[in-house]
């Protein structure tokens, strides 16, 4: 028989056939999906500088004593997320630019609570600067480090002149959150942001503290709910002045967590992870 009458050349030819035709799909479905992902990456940048703002750590605000009896007290997620989308803010300072017009183009916003709201951002002002530092963003100072970089260097001035060699000599610090407060202060941005805050009134410097007994020594506190007797700032101060260290969040370490009136999630999470409740009657006994 010859080579042309071979009987499965056909078959092998429609077999080619068929490979080549799933390795050009397969190429042009590699070919779409990486258009796909060029355009969400495109998306993400666009959105990330659009929406820069919202990822600066903006607890500080939304730590304010309570301004209008919702149980977080103060600027709610909420709140920043729509004066982001409208534009409202681009930087931490803009807060402080904000005027009761402003405000009553938010939703839910009318003159009480624009009033209230703009009232407790005033007495933001006067924040220690631990608060202030942690509400920067700073990458990788939490809580507890603002807190430390406070009362070592007593002023923003201070702390932005430090060397990264005094840092790191820090026991608390150490090299990588050392490198990382250097890094974000030599960011001209940070400086005009700072000295913006200045201007605006912002504190800028840490009180004295008198090293005095400190029950609350190593011990960690959440607060949730509205309490009686303190406002939220007001309670954590007084944990950090007996040596404690308050907190946003509730995890395995955390070692109280303080339930006022009406408590959000971190009740329920505290429950879950067996975390130790005291309501605020007994946190004013382990006060004394």
């Amino acid at each position: 028989m010859s080579a042309a009458a071979h009987p499965f050349q056909p078959a092998r030819a429609v077999h080619r056939l068929r490979r080549q035709a799933a390795n050009v799909l397969a190429m042009l479905l590699c070919a779409v999906f990486a258009v796909f992902a060029v355009g969400v990456l495109l998306y993400l940048l666009w959105y990330l500088v659009q929406q820069g703002s919202r990822f600066i750590n903006l607890d500080f605000f939304t730590k304010l004593p309570p301004a209008f009896g919702d149980s977080g007290g103060g600027m709610g997620e909420a709140v920043v997320e729509q004066l982001v989308q409208k534009n409202m803010v681009s930087n931490f300072a803009d807060i402080y630019k904000l005027k009761e017009s402003d405000l009553l183009l938010l939703e839910h916003f009318k003159h009480k609570k624009a009033h209230n709201l703009l009232a407790q951002i005033e007495k933001s002002k006067q924040q220690p600067l631990h608060r202030l530092l942690f509400g920067l963003g700073i990458h990788h100072v939490g809580e507890k480090a603002s807190l430390v970089l406070a009362e070592k260097f007593g002023t923003i001035d201070h702390l932005m002149q430090a060397s990264l060699e005094n840092l790191i000599k820090i026991p608390e610090i150490g090299p990588v959150m050392a490198e990382s407060v250097v890094e974000f202060f030599k960011q001209s941005s940070v400086q005009i942001l700072i000295k913006n805050l200045k201007e605006y009134g912002v504190n800028t410097k840490e009180p004295h503290r008198e090293k005095g007994t400190q029950p609350l020594a190593g011990k960690t506190f959440v607060f949730t709910g509205e309490l009686k007797n303190f406002t939220r700032a007001g309670a954590e101060e007084k944990v950090v002045e007996l040596g404690g260290n308050p907190s946003s969040s509730v995890s395995k370490k955390t070692d109280y967590v303080v339930a006022g009136e009406n408590p959000g999630s971190k009740y329920t999470k505290a429950q879950k992870l067996g975390v130790k409740i005291i309501n605020e009657e007994e946190f004013e006994k382990l006060l004394k």
